[in-house]
């Protein structure tokens, strides 16, 4: 056994690494602090970043669905 490797193989200071990495994920994570890229997102998708959805909620209404209707007569058509 190699006195630069643990037993399972990984080299200590990869693993340190990967911890440091997490850690400063977790805090940009936590300050909601992402990226310096700026992205175009639609509201919903806005809105899963700051509040993850959560499937026990339900809305105590009805979905109520659109009607549908004809278009106008006079309605040009190009």
């Amino acid at each position: 056994m190699d006195g630069d490797t643990k037993p399972d193989g990984k080299w200590p200071i990869k693993s340190i690494m990967e911890f440091r990495r997490k850690v400063k994920l977790y805090k940009k994570f936590k300050k909601r602090a992402f990226t310096t890229k700026t992205y175009v997102l639609n509201t919903e998708e806005l809105a899963t970043i700051y509040h993850f959805p959560d499937i026990g909620i339900e809305s105590p209404l009805p979905r109520i669905e659109a009607k549908k209707g004809e278009p106008p007569i006079n309605l040009p058509i190009a």
